[in-house]
């Protein structure tokens, strides 16, 4: 004899749950929320204008092959983004990598830096931090703030 399930009884089987339904995981919320720092470069043109870099950021969580983008900010060296994802948290050394990106209209975009950071560092530190950009091993004076919440 079967034990009657508290889904509805010997029959029911429950469905596969997906990755998103899944309660039993717990899940953090990753929040890219400003920058500050980048520079104003001056034109490559003789006459040209100087160009406020029109920043974005790719987020990769973990091991998943999805990269979330954030919108552009335009012609800011302040962006404000204060967009989250949330992804189910397998363990607290999870590595959270941005990188940031100047969008340009014509050829292709320009890397300003990236980072890698774990979900431990961030929630240790009261869940928000200052980051700072790396590109070629060294610090390029502009910084990202990123949040994480378990949520």
């Amino acid at each position: 004899a079967t034990e009657p399930s508290s889904l509805g009884g010997a029959d029911a089987t429950p469905s596969p749950k997906t990755e998103q339904e899944d309660d039993d995981q717990e899940r953090v919320k990753v929040t890219m929320v400003n920058g500050h720092g980048f520079s104003i470069t001056k034109s490559k043109k003789l006459f040209g204008k100087p160009d406020i870099p029109d920043v974005y950021c790719l987020v990769k969580f973990g091991s998943k092959s999805h990269e979330w983008r954030t919108s552009t900010i335009k012609n800011n060296v302040e962006p404000v983004w204060d967009e989250s994802e949330t992804y189910i948290l397998s363990h607290r050394n999870e590595v959270i990598h941005v990188t940031a990106n100047d969008e340009n209209r014509k050829g292709d975009d320009d890397d300003i830096g990236s980072f890698r950071v774990t979900v431990g560092q961030v929630l240790l530190d009261g869940g928000t931090m200052e980051i700072e950009l790396e590109k070629n091993g060294a610090g390029t004076g502009s910084y990202i703030t990123l949040n994480c919440e378990v949520v």
